[in-house]
């Protein structure tokens, strides 16, 4: 009797599916009054939890030197204290182009001669975070740096706008900005500082979508900035909606240690069984020469770095062996990461090759996350069954995760069956060779 293999199970993209129900299971924690303000238009609006609303700090040179200058200022408060080391996030935007340039951090002062903006003596706004009258991390627009560290940083999402994510190492209840005009604006002039919410999450959901992005860099020059060779072009693309679309890393052709990294956050922290998924294409070229081992992949929860591990640690024979189909073919790879603790960012860096005479870039589809990747019972792998016949497979996930799905394809595939973790999935009549694939899932999401 003829007789046809199942081949292996194997498990390629993380599939995000989001359903209403998952959408709201996490809680947004809002500010809700207002203990200081000073030169404010509708500050009220910082405090509604509507994000299309805004309060509007204005601040004014005055109409002649020292007389009639002034700032303004909005402290608005959480209802109870937050618990140290929880992120909270602003919404703002200002009349300079100045969020731009500090989305790149440490690059920020390079990245605002290029775009032309002035970062000291225009517009200057400051953030703080307080525990009552007690300010406990601040950071200021311009100084170099203050929005560069892991604590506090400017950050955007998938619809252009800017937040900032302020993460105090103490409880804090109260959020203050305040807005200022520099020595090189001349008199008669006001700028607004438009502040929208504040907020932090709880209960975040187990596979939550990527909600902001931001970047760093090091060993890069402003030629190098000018001449479009480094920097990070399109950050966005990587927290989208859309699969095609991608933010690409670009180190240009170095002869010097530089590196240029995206971090990818999501509100609230992640459970310790949670796995990643990074989507990510590196030239064939590249590959060739060894660039995997320049990328690392940083872990972070709650402002600290809890794991950084090299790429090529999370791949073996079969993944490396796809990495360069698909680089061949043109293609973006998938590959799982699983930290196995919580943790609320992922950051994907990477550094030059040395003597290397290649563009050196690498395009970040995105990271997305999800429950923990199932286990396939052993006696499932590599099967033997008569043409015609059906089999039973068995794979189990993490007590959390309510149900396993079984499809035909790791992307867009048919759904063949949903079964209960430990429970066996019987396949349709096998005529082929045929690979079948799994995804644990809780109400709103899956990983295969």
């Amino acid at each position: 009797m003829k007789k046809t293999t199942i081949s292996k199970l194997i498990f390629g993209m993380l599939l995000l599916i989001l359903f209403n129900q998952y959408v709201h299971s996490q809680t947004r924690n809002f500010t809700n009054s207002i203990t200081n303000e000073s030169n404010v238009d509708n500050a009220t609006n910082a405090i509604d939890t509507d994000f299309s609303t805004n309060a509007s700090i204005r601040a004014s040179s005055g109409l002649l030197l020292g007389i009639g200058a002034y700032s303004g200022n909005l402290e608005v408060q959480f209802p109870t204290t937050v618990p140290a080391n929880t992120t909270s996030y602003v919404k703002i935007a200002t009349d300079e182009n100045l969020l731009p340039a500090l989305l790149g951090g440490s690059l920020g002062g390079l990245l605002s001669d290029v775009l032309g903006v002035v970062l000291i003596g225009n517009q200057e706004f400051t953030v703080q975070a307080l525990n009552g009258t007690n300010p406990i991390l601040q950071g200021q627009s311009e100084i170099d740096n203050d929005f560069a560290g892991d604590r506090l940083r400017i950050v955007i999402n998938s619809q252009g706008e800017y937040f900032i994510a302020i993460t105090p190492a103490q409880a804090y209840n109260r959020v203050r900005l305040t807005n200022r005009l520099g020595s090189l604006i001349g008199l008669g002039n006001t700028k607004n500082l438009r502040m929208f919410e504040t907020y932090y999450v709880s209960n975040p959901s187990v596979c939550a979508d990527a909600a902001f992005t931001s970047f760093d860099g090091s060993g890069i020059t402003l030629d190098l900035l000018n001449l479009g060779q480094a920097g990070v072009v399109n950050p966005r693309n990587a927290i989208d909606d859309n699969p095609d679309n991608y933010s690409e890393l670009n180190l240009g052709i170095l002869g010097v240690l530089a590196s240029i990294q995206q971090s990818i956050y999501f509100e609230g922290s992640s459970n310790s069984t949670d796995s990643y998924s990074i989507k990510l294409q590196l030239s064939p070229s590249l590959i060739s020469v060894g660039a995997l081992d320049n990328i690392r992949i940083i872990a972070s929860n709650k402002g600290e770095v809890v794991q950084d591990v090299a790429f090529s640690s999370l791949l073996n024979v079969d993944l490396l062996s796809l990495i360069q189909l698909e680089a061949n073919k043109n293609l973006p790879s998938t590959i799982p990461f699983s930290p196995g603790v919580p943790i609320d960012r992922v950051t994907v860096r990477y550094t030059s090759l040395l003597n290397v005479e290649l563009a050196q870039s690498l395009n970040l589809y995105g990271v997305t996350r999800a429950p923990a990747l199932p286990t396939i019972d052993a006696a499932s792998l590599d099967k033997m069954v008569c043409t015609g016949s059906t089999t039973d497979l068995l794979a189990n996930t993490t007590p959390n995760n309510l149900e396993l799905r079984w499809y035909d394809a790791p992307s867009n595939g048919n759904l063949l069956g949903t079964v209960n973790s430990g429970e066996t999935f019987t396949t349709p009549a096998i005529t082929e060779d045929t690979t079948f694939y799994v995804a644990a899932a809780t109400p709103g999401c899956d990983t295969e």
